[in-house]
């Protein structure tokens, strides 16, 4: 009897690798993850508004199996994108304009997935997206227990029309599906732009909730959900294998940025030169794997209300390695501490971060900054030891 069992268990668990390696051998995702190859995607995410479909938050991601490392670039809704023959000037129009026309999200998807192709000069090939809309959101959120964060500032918004009802809170909590959405859909007085930072940094805490323990036992039910409510043109293998990839993800190989350029009226006006940049640092064979040996150029700046707190930094970091070229106090008070990567050298950024213990890393790619590479605003949160002076 004993014999039998282990020989119907034995049979099990041979069937089991045959089904593993031959649906390994189908999905181009983890034959990307075996290989190293780099997997690039767009994440759109949706609403349903006077019943039509509009591009709320649009993401490309590009993740390193060799290195480890993900990149996320964030595309403003305003971006100015005027294909011909097309009559919106806006990216954030695409979905919307091929959802009505066709009433096929997938088509849609494929269109944006298209247009941002377009929008990054055809620098690289997107060829995965996932389409999710506010209730596919909320539902994730609730599957894998909420995620915390510290939500930096209280925010109350209420538009009965467009039925959107903001109450939150400052300090960090666990935000369920509900609470997460209107955090990642709150605007504040920074407008879009600072709508993109949120919806970033809880990017970064959803991915490091993934590396719960108690979350990977409900990964089927997560691709379940996701096969059957998020368009996407990957299958259940993909999107496991790309669930158990990203929680190895450290979440300091996270590099966040958006689509260079500027406002120009109702528009984010793209910078074709900047975002050609942007890509070549991104798919640089060394961009991630070391660290420039030239010292690099750093700015600080101290906007804490404490006397002489730039000063003791930028003594601190030219002892360790840094070119601090330009330092000095700024006349605002600012709450959070910013570290901002003009060169797109994370390494360079993170050793920053760890000397001073404080402050986020933002990736800004601008060739027309000069000779700054990073840029330090030190906020009321950092806690660096110095001697006040009298």
């Amino acid at each position: 009897m004993k014999s039998l069992i282990f020989k119907v268990l034995l049979l099990l668990f041979v069937l089991v690798i045959v089904v593993i390696l031959y649906f390994s051998w189908r999905s181009p995702i983890a034959k990307a993850l075996s290989t190293g190859e780099r997997i690039n995607a767009l994440i759109i995410g949706t609403d349903l508004v006077d019943r039509s479909r509009h591009t709320d938050t649009l993401v490309f991601i590009s993740y390193a199996p060799s290195t480890g490392f993900l990149d996320m670039i964030s595309i403003p809704r305003d971006t100015h994108f005027s294909p011909t023959g097309y009559g919106f000037k806006k990216i954030n129009e695409i979905f919307a304009y091929n959802y009505a026309k066709t009433q096929n999200s997938d088509f849609a998807a494929g269109q944006v997935r298209d247009g941002v192709e377009e929008l990054f000069q055809n620098k690289v090939k997107i060829p995965y997206y996932f389409q999710i809309d506010y209730k596919n959101f909320k539902d994730i959120l609730d599957i894998i227990g909420g995620v915390p964060l510290d939500v930096e500032l209280n925010m109350d918004y209420q538009d009965k029309t467009g039925d959107l009802n903001i109450h939150l809170s400052t300090g960090t909590q666990i935000l369920n599906g509900q609470k997460a959405l209107e955090y990642v859909r709150f605007r504040s007085k920074e407008g879009d732009l600072g709508r993109i930072t949120r919806q970033q940094k809880f990017i970064k805490a959803f991915l490091d909730k993934l590396k719960n323990p108690a979350v990977i036992w409900r990964l089927p039910q997560i691709s379940s959900l996701v096969l059957r409510d998020v368009k996407t043109n990957l299958n259940s293998f993909d999107i496991f294998s790309a669930a158990l990839e990203l929680r190895k993800l450290q979440k300091s190989n996270i590099r966040t940025t958006q689509v260079p350029g500027s406002t120009k009226g109702a528009y984010w006006q793209p910078n074709t030169q900047n975002t050609i940049g942007l890509f070549e640092k991104i798919f640089s064979s060394s961009q991630t794997a070391t660290t420039a040996e030239k010292l690099t150029t750093v700015e600080v700046w101290n906007a804490s209300g404490r006397k002489a707190l730039a000063e003791r930094v930028m003594w601190m970091l030219r002892k360790n390695g840094f070119d601090v070229i330009d330092w000095g106090t700024l006349k605002i008070i600012q709450e959070n501490t910013t570290i901002t990567d003009f060169s797109g050298n994370i390494k360079a950024a993170q050793k920053l971060q760890g000397l001073i213990k404080c402050g986020d890393i933002i990736s800004k790619y601008d060739l027309a900054n000069g000779l700054v590479e990073i840029k330090v605003i030190l906020g009321t949160d950092c806690q660096f030891e110095y001697k006040e002076q009298d």
